[in-house]
């Protein structure tokens, strides 16, 4: 398997394609995004309880308990060997029963995209960008689950790609610090404590901020609003998935051009941690 290449794979006992689902023409269902690498993923059993938490919000019916769709994720991954894989664990709506306005619970589908990927643990800091109020606006609050309707912060993310970012801070009104596009975020005191925006910010209960949350990390790491003023203040940035991991931060561009530059060893030791995980 190739870098440009994708596999799919169905979890369940449905024989089509599982990109045929309706799910995907609407936009309705939710996935989980994570590295696969020596037969697992850190956090796993983290992923598959916000999987199967998404499915009842969304009143679709996984036939599938968590211990048989992780032993299904490990057989199907299994025949990869040691190859390193971005693995996307998708549900999705796969009933007509929605269009003829039948009651819930909808029949739905698993299915798995995956696409072998180099190590994350030698990712070099880079820069994000600060959103404004407006343009924020569209990206929260997110609900406690990954919805397939993800495409705009994803349109987001590509046009900062081509301005040599990687990522932005959404911020709400009243200027409290949310998240990344596609991360949570996390923020050095002076006094050496992490700080990452509580849930009732808006943010995504990221896998990778839980691990951090209660992990015993080489700083402390704290759950609490995050303003403004804490990133201006800031010594040390770093911002979190399941595929980047914990990613240092090296700078923050502000309004009218200004940058913002920070310590990386901090964020880097904290990366170190996380990528102990999996010994």
């Amino acid at each position: 398997m190739s870098d440009s290449r994708q596999i799919l794979l169905t979890l369940d006992d449905h024989p089509a394609p599982h990109t045929d689902a309706l799910g995907w023409q609407w936009a309705y269902g939710c996935f989980e995004t994570f590295c696969w690498s020596d037969g697992t993923a850190i956090g796993l059993e983290k992923h598959l309880d916000r999987l199967l938490l998404g499915c009842r919000e969304l009143s679709l019916e996984c036939l599938l308990e968590k211990r048989d769709l992780e032993k299904r994720l490990k057989a199907a991954l299994d025949p990869f060997g040691e190859k390193r894989l971005r693995v996307r664990l998708e549900a999705v709506l796969d009933d007509l029963g929605l269009m003829r306005g039948d009651d819930p619970p909808f029949r739905m589908r698993i299915g798995v995209r995956a696409r072998e990927t180099h190590s994350a643990s030698a990712q070099s800091p880079f820069s994000i960008t600060l959103l404004t109020e407006t343009d924020s606006a569209p990206f929260f609050p997110m609900p406690s689950y990954k919805p397939l309707a993800y495409g705009a912060r994803l349109r987001m993310r590509n046009r900062l790609l081509r301005q040599q970012l990687t990522e932005a801070i959404v911020v709400t009104e009243d200027l409290r610090v949310v998240s990344g596009l596609t991360s949570n975020l996390f923020v050095r005191t002076s006094e050496g404590v992490w700080l990452t925006p509580n849930l009732e910010s808006g943010c995504l209960p990221g896998v990778t901020r839980a691990l951090l949350l209660e992990g015993q990390t080489p700083e402390p790491v704290l759950e609490q609003e995050v303003h403004l003023h804490d990133l201006t203040d800031a010594t040390a940035i770093l911002v979190t998935n399941s595929v980047l991991g914990v990613q240092p931060v090296d700078s923050l561009i502000l309004e009218e051009g200004m940058v913002k530059k920070f310590q990386t060893e901090p964020a880097q030791r904290m990366a170190m941690w996380y990528e102990s995980l999996k010994d």
